[in-house]
C-alpha cells in the first residue's frame, strides 16, 4: 500500500484539528466573549475571575463530583459567578446561564435572604435580570445536601450536580416561563462552573508632572553690575597707597 502524498496528508491533519476545535469549541463554551460579558455586568470595575470548582458530564475525572464537593470549594469565597450549560427540552442547542452572589455562600443555615445586588443571566441572550429591593422574593442559602439556588426557583441546581429547574419568581414576575430555559421546567447539567470575583486593586495613578521653571530673556543689553567688593578694595588700595606716599613724603 502507497503511502498518501504529502500534501494529501497535510490536509486531513488540518481537517482533524479544524474539527477538534470546532468539538471543543461547541462544548463548554465558557471563556473568552461569554467571560468577559459578565465581566461588564459586575460592580466592580477591575476584577478578574478565579475558577474555583467544575463539574462536567462528560469528563470522568469531573462527573462524580456532588453538592458537598461544590460547597467545600464555593463556601465563604466571598462573591462568586456561577455559569452552566445546560440542555433543556426546548432547546436543540446547549444554553449558557446562570447568576451572580456579591455574597458569600452559607450553608449552616439554609435560610431564605433578601439582600439585592444579586442576578441571573442568559449568555446567549446577553441579558441579564436583577434581584432589586423593590422585586418581592428571596434567595436560598442552602444546606450543604442541596445545590445552589437563586431566588425562590429562578434557578435550581440538584445536588446531584446533574440537573436543575428554573422558574420565574424572583427575578421576573412569578409564572409558568422562565426566563433562562423558556418553558419552566428541568434541564440537564452538561457542565458547571463556579468562578470567584476578586476585585482589583486600580492602578496606582502616576504623580504628577513637575511645573515647568519659565526663563526670561532680556529686552535689552545687559547694564554690569557694580562688583562693591573690588571697589572697596581698590580704594583701600590707593588710600593705603596715598598714606605711603605722604609719609614717605614728609620723612624727606
Amino acid at each position: 500500500m502507497h503511502p498518501l502524498p504529502y500534501n494529501i496528508r497535510m490536509l486531513a491533519a488540518a481537517f482533524a484539528v479544524s474539527i477538534s476545535l470546532t468539538a471543543s469549541a461547541a462544548h463548554g463554551t465558557l471563556e473568552g466573549e461569554d467571560l468577559a460579558t459578565v465581566k461588564s455586568w459586575l460592580p466592580y470595575y477591575h476584577s478578574r475571575l478565579q475558577l474555583i470548582f467544575e463539574y462536567d458530564a462528560e469528563d470522568p475525572a469531573k462527573s462524580g463530583k456532588s453538592s458537598e464537593h461544590l460547597h467545600a470549594s464555593v463556601d465563604r469565597a466571598g462573591p462568586t459567578v456561577v455559569i452552566l450549560e445546560v440542555q433543556t427540552p426546548y432547546h436543540d442547542e446547549p444554553r449558557l446561564i446562570g447568576g451572580y452572589n456579591p455574597y458569600k455562600w452559607k450553608t449552616w443555615t439554609g435560610r431564605y435572604e433578601s439582600n439585592p445586588g444579586r442576578f441571573i443571566f442568559d449568555l446567549d441572550k446577553d441579558k441579564k435580570w436583577e434581584r432589586t429591593e423593590k422585586r418581592k422574593g428571596s434567595f436560598r442559602a442552602n444546606t450543604s445536601e442541596y445545590g445552589l439556588q437563586f431566588g425562590n426557583g429562578d434557578l435550581i441546581i440538584h445536588p446531584d450536580l446533574r440537573s436543575g429547574n428554573a422558574q420565574n419568581q424572583t427575578f421576573a414576575p412569578p409564572s409558568n416561563q422562565s426566563v433562562l430555559v423558556g418553558q419552566a421546567g428541568d434541564f440537564l447539567v452538561n457542565n458547571l462552573r463556579v468562578y470567584k470575583v476578586i476585585k482589583e486593586q486600580d492602578p496606582a495613578p502616576q504623580p504628577a508632572p513637575l511645573p515647568q521653571i519659565r526663563t526670561y530673556e532680556p529686552i535689552g543689553p545687559v547694564s554690569p553690575v557694580p562688583d562693591h567688593a573690588g571697589f572697596l578694595f581698590e580704594c583701600s588700595a590707593a588710600l593705603i597707597g596715598l598714606a605711603l606716599f605722604t609719609l614717605i613724603f614728609r620723612r624727606s
